[in-house]
């Protein structure tokens, strides 16, 4: 009987510990915080990092915090109410303001933030924090130690409100809201002029500023705020992940893997990939938070003319280009590019390969694509040939049978890498509508993304083994039995570039501009092979 009783004694001795072990947990981290309140919380690898920035926040060891994620993950349960409630636990006396595109749903957070001030549990972590009684309203309530909660519509007025720490949840309600120049404007005058105006001094710094949004334009909140990143105005900690993983991928994912396969908002590769083909432009901002430009700078996203397969024109001859990183973890890409020139002198890519590998997983690659498509001539840079490239691609084609002419491309003259006059020629091409790629490709949102941010995105390797193609537009037409001069082709001059263009080029990227001045060219009067009276006949079916 009596060791029974001690057994039963140490078994609630023991109980009594790990709980007081997990309500200690529970105030000082987020997750173990958010599993103590809902025991039916399951958190993701980004949930637990979202939460460890939260985190740095609130110890102040974050003044601006950006973190741009897809959409129904489960980031505003986190962030704009079990984060909020947290908070008030570990700081009673302070003030916090949150904001949405809509004030219903803002109001929404500040009743689910109240709900847990209110919860049992909440008074087993922080048995001295409720609300006050006279301060009670879901949108505008404050604690029994003096701290103040205001939700409020982005847009909306904060005017007698302030604000230690501010968390944007998405200020923009839908893409044909972020598609508006007017709305665009609006929220960003109202967070620049209102919004940063009501922050209070926090833990010996700045007030703090959460955003956390999914992207939809290049030029929404988000898209400013990198620029102000970028440009050193502002020091922000900015945080992207992607539906489907890249390369260095923050959360370790393998390259493709789905941001959350499992749980209530799973989303399997096979159901993203099919978004992905419906609309490769609104998923590539939404999901993978990397918007295109509407504009461009010196390609046009629209001037890129898309084909089925189905329109692949017969009479194709093929060709490649490739643009090799010759450092193993520089940062840069390998491209690989294959394309054909049809009879009327129209360019179609046909399939591209991209990605980080050292010089022999780029020359391999290459080889396997010269034997997949038997290409007649594949384009390099010159200089890539005189260095490691040109002895390896030879003993590698030779041991493989790959009998493609490899030509080399002198690049003297033409600019830097990510200089417009290099592209100029292609780009000249592009706006004239005959450069087309296929509207199926898994790589063509990333590869509209790189074009339309040239020359002051982060990458530009798949522009480089595009502009070899630019370079040869003369020789590919010649031999296709056109004269470039001729009715019938087309003409491209390449404007050079004075002192005072290369000035105004490199002001304008500091400033996070576009740079426009490309190539001139001279229009034709020769109908796309996509205009409603071409020859459907002169087609073939490609796997």
């Amino acid at each position: 009987m009596s060791e029974s009783f001690g057994e039963k004694t140490e078994l609630t001795v023991k109980g009594a510990a790990e709980e007081l072990a997990r309500r200690q947990a529970a105030k000082t981290s987020l997750i173990d915080y958010c599993k103590f309140m809902d025991p039916s919380y399951e958190p993701f690898d980004i949930h637990r990092l979202i939460a460890r920035k939260l985190e740095d926040v609130e110890a102040g060891r974050l003044r601006r915090l950006a973190i741009f994620v897809p959409p129904a993950i489960g980031k505003s349960r986190l962030s704009s109410e079990l984060f909020p409630s947290w908070f008030f636990g570990r700081n009673p006396t302070h003030e916090f303001i949150e904001t949405s595109y809509d004030e219903a749903l803002a109001k929404s957070f500040g009743r689910n933030v109240r709900n847990f001030l209110q919860h049992p549990k909440y008074a087993l972590l922080f048995p001295e924090v409720a609300l006050a009684h006279d301060a009670t309203a879901m949108a505008e309530w404050k604690t029994n130690q003096g701290g103040e909660y205001k939700a409020e519509g982005v847009g909306g007025g904060l005017i007698g409100f302030h604000g230690h720490i501010a968390v944007i949840d998405d200020p923009f309600k839908s893409y044909e809201s972020a598609l508006s120049d007017n709305q665009r404007r609006l929220v960003w005058d109202w967070y620049a002029g209102v919004l940063l105006n009501r922050l209070r001094s926090y833990k010996d710094g700045p007030g703090s500023v959460i955003l956390i949004m999914q992207r939809w334009h290049d030029d929404d909140l988000g898209g400013r705020i990198e620029k102000l990143h970028e440009e050193s105005e502002e020091e922000w900690d900015i945080i992207k992940v992607p539906s489907l993983a890249e390369e260095d991928d923050l959360l370790g994912r393998e390259e493709g893997e789905p941001l959350l396969p499992d749980g209530p908002n799973r989303r399997t590769k096979d159901e993203l990939e099919q978004l992905r083909k419906r609309n490769p432009n609104i998923f590539m901002a939404v999901h993978q938070q990397k918007p295109f430009s509407d504009e461009g700078g010196l390609f046009k996203p629209e001037d890129l003319r898309l084909y089925n397969r189905s329109e692949l024109p017969e009479n194709i001859t093929l060709y490649g280009a490739s643009d090799f990183a010759l450092t193993e973890g520089s940062g840069d890409y390998t491209v690989h590019m294959v394309f054909g020139v049809c009879s009327r002198g129209h360019i179609w890519i046909i399939d591209l390969w991209r990605k980080q590998v050292d010089i022999l997983g780029g020359v391999s690659q290459c080889v396997d694509l010269m034997l997949e498509y038997e290409p007649l001539q594949w384009f390099f840079e010159k200089v890539h040939m005189q260095k490691a490239i040109g002895p390896i691609l030879t003993k590698a084609r030779k041991e493989a049978g790959a009998w493609t002419s490899c030509i080399d491309v002198s690049v003297i003259g033409k600019g830097r890498k990510d200089s417009p006059q290099r592209a100029g020629s292609i780009a000249g091409a592009m706006q004239m509508g005959y450069v087309h790629a296929p509207s199926f490709a898994p790589w063509l949102a990333n590869f509209q993304y790189e074009l339309t941010k040239f020359p002051n995105g982060k990458n530009d390797d798949q522009v480089d083994a595009f502009a070899l193609i630019g370079m040869k537009l003369d020789d590919l037409l010649v031999a296709k039995g056109l004269d470039p001069v001729d009715e019938g082709a087309f003409s491209l001059e390449v404007q050079g570039l004075s002192f005072d263009d290369y000035r105004e080029m490199n002001s304008n990227r500091r400033r996070g501009r576009a740079w426009n001045r490309g190539a001139i060219v001279l229009p034709f009067p020769e109908k796309s092979p996509l205009d409603e009276d071409w020859d459907s006949e002169q087609v073939m079916n490609v796997s």
